[in-house]
């Protein structure tokens, strides 16, 4: 650590602005190997405010506030302004819609999920997370009743996956927001079962634990 902040002395933004950013990367990257996360957000601000435009420092930084400080705010506000700047980035899209829904912004989520499940591109992994976001949305928004048939669609979309199939999305920021939100009320422990559920190893772990959810106390 004491290296690369001596370095980043000589190596300053105006005089080597490639080696600084190069220097500013590998120090984020030594914080996230040290679990260190408030540090990689840190980095990523300065990254972000010495007009850097970074897709490594992005990912690293939205998901350190996202999914390990949970700072969903912070984490809103940086995602919202890259997908701004950044339209084709389906990614960033996928992000603003979780950041959408742990901000209590749900109407806005359930709004984004359509346009961006319609995108080209999207992975079926991603697909299956904006899925299960849009079910809370529904859920946070007061569209309870809607809410089966998006859980019925998830569904049909794992059955049609191989046998090795699992979701590569963390779900750690939505399940804590879902935890200690009061708007959930007796739903929370159907949705948690649902993202339980996404976490599974393979294709079928997961329908068994879909089939777990009680989908008539999810719309109450």
């Amino acid at each position: 650590m004491t290296a690369y902040r001596a370095a980043l002395e000589v190596y300053t933004r105006e005089a080597a602005p490639d080696r600084w950013l190069f220097l500013q990367k590998q120090l984020q990257n030594t914080y996230v190997g040290l679990n260190d996360w408030e540090a990689v957000a840190r980095v990523g601000f300065e990254v972000f405010g010495q007009g850097f435009d970074d897709n490594e420092v992005f990912s690293l930084t939205g998901s350190a506030l996202h999914e390990k400080r949970y700072r969903f705010e912070d984490a809103y506000s940086l995602i919202r302004s890259w997908a701004g700047s950044h339209p084709d980035d389906i990614s960033a899209r996928a992000d603003l819609v979780e950041c959408s829904l742990t901000t209590g912004r749900f109407g806005d989520a359930v709004r984004l999920a359509p346009d961006l499940l319609a995108a080209d591109g999207l992975g079926t992994s991603t697909k299956l997370a904006v899925q299960a976001q849009r079910v809370a949305a529904l859920v946070g928004d007061g569209k309870r009743d809607e809410a089966p048939s998006g859980l019925a669609t998830i569904k049909r979309m794992v059955s049609e996956e191989p046998s090795g199939f699992n979701v590569t999305w963390e779900f750690a920021g939505t399940r804590h927001f879902i935890s200690n939100s009061p708007v959930f009320g007796s739903s929370r422990t159907q949705l948690l079962k649902l993202f339980d559920a996404l976490e599974g190893k393979d294709r079928d772990t997961i329908l068994a634990g879909i089939d777990q959810i009680d989908v008539t106390a999810l719309a109450q």
